[in-house]
């Protein structure tokens, strides 16, 4: 049972290694990651916590390569989203069974920005990708709304 155990082990710490993100460079719009996030980052922070395992969606970079626009993968919609539901966009578990336990909700009503020089020592894993029709949606939302300064949009490449 050992050997077992032992096998299932080092192949986790294998496809742990092969999903690592080594250079942040390599990242695009669509991509889904999961990384560690600071109140720092934006990020609300609750019960204690100093940081948050979380998915996010890659929206743009910056010309320069040195900042990333995401939104963030919420489990549940946020209590007080009120008349800013359109900027909700659902992920349904069954087109992501690889990164979703029950359909979610991208955040689509703020960019958040990271340096990519925080995404390496955030132990940044690259998980999977919108699917196209999902990417062109977001990006839409995302060029469309009005709660997005112009100027942000135009630094990820988003005007429309």
């Amino acid at each position: 049972m050992d050997d077992v155990e032992n096998t299932l082990s080092n192949l986790k710490k294998i496809l742990d290694a092969d999903s690592k993100i080594v250079s942040s460079r390599d990242l695009n719009k669509g991509d889904i990651i999961e990384a560690n996030l600071l109140g720092s980052d934006g990020l609300v922070l609750k019960d204690g916590y100093t940081s948050r395992r979380k998915f996010l969606v890659i929206i743009g970079k910056t010309n320069k390569g040195d900042y990333y626009g995401f939104f963030l993968i919420n489990s549940k919609l946020p209590p007080c989203i009120g008349d800013n539901m359109e900027y909700q966009y659902l992920l349904r578990k069954q087109d992501y069974p690889e990164l979703l336990d029950y359909d979610s909700w991208l955040d689509c009503t703020d960019i958040m920005e990271i340096k990519s020089s925080k995404i390496i020592p955030r132990e940044a894993k690259m998980k999977t990708k919108l699917k196209e029709q999902d990417l062109e949606r977001v990006l839409f939302i995302a060029a469309n709304n009005k709660l997005i300064k112009n100027s942000v949009k135009k630094k990820y490449n988003l005007m429309k």
